[in-house]
This record gives structure tokens, C-alpha cells and sequence, in this order.
């Protein structure tokens, strides 16, 4: 088990079930994924930090790192991060993999072209 299990398996029920359905979808989405533990909640990396999952007492929020720049940034959450946008669930039920794969990999591609010249997997 590496970090990011680890810390989703000590997570209370709920919001244990909501981090595991999130972590397997977005590591579905490409085999190059790499999941870390950064700023103490889970991160995922490709071609640089794409996205991550932070789970607060009621709800989980996955958040998009460059999600200002994606196509329908007008329909996450925003942050008091200049790029960086959400989207919060509340339940197990509001997470749909159909709805969750395209913004998946639309932040996939976007971080691999804004991040071309970086490692696929820099922390940077």
C-alpha cells in the first residue's frame, strides 16, 4: 500500500468511500498517473500536478490545478487560487465517472501541453 491508500484507508467510512471512488476514476483515466501525497492530501501527477482530492469534515473536493484554463471552468468552483478550480461532493451518489472522465482528460492534456519541457512526473 503506498501513502496515498494509506491515507485514504484512515479516512471515517463516508468520506473514505467518496476519496476511493474519486482515486480510482482519475487513476483510471491514464496508466502514467502518479498519485502523492502533497500539502498533506492526495495529488495526482502528469507532466506536473493536475489535480488532487482534499476532503474536508462533510464533503471532498477535487480540484483541477489549472482548471481556470479548461473549457468549462465556468462550471467548477473557484478557489482563492488564481488557476485552480473545484468541484465539492457532498455524497457518494453526485460522483459520476461519465461526467468526471472528459474533465479528467481535457486537465491531462492541458498540463502535458502547458508543461511539455517538465518530467512527466515533476513535483515542480
Amino acid at each position: 500500500m503506498n501513502q496515498v491508500d494509506l491515507y485514504i484507508f484512515e479516512k471515517e467510512p463516508r468520506i473514505k468511500a467518496m476519496l476511493l471512488k474519486l482515486h480510482s476514476i482519475i487513476s483510471s483515466c491514464a496508466p502514467q498517473i502518479e498519485a502523492k501525497l502533497t500539502y498533506k492530501i492526495p495529488f495526482y501527477y502528469y507532466f506536473g500536478r493536475f489535480c488532487y482530492l482534499n476532503p474536508k469534515s462533510d464533503s471532498v473536493d477535487l480540484g483541477f490545478c489549472k482548471g481556470a484554463l479548461m473549457a468549462e471552468h465556468h462550471l467548477l468552483g473557484r478557489t482563492e487560487l488564481k488557476e485552480v478550480r473545484i468541484i465539492n461532493f457532498k455524497s457518494l451518489q453526485e460522483i459520476q465517472e461519465e461526467i468526471l472522465n472528459p474533465l479528467i482528460f481535457e486537465a491531462l492534456i492541458l498540463n502535458k501541453i502547458r508543461n511539455k519541457n517538465l518530467p512527466r512526473f515533476s513535483s515542480k
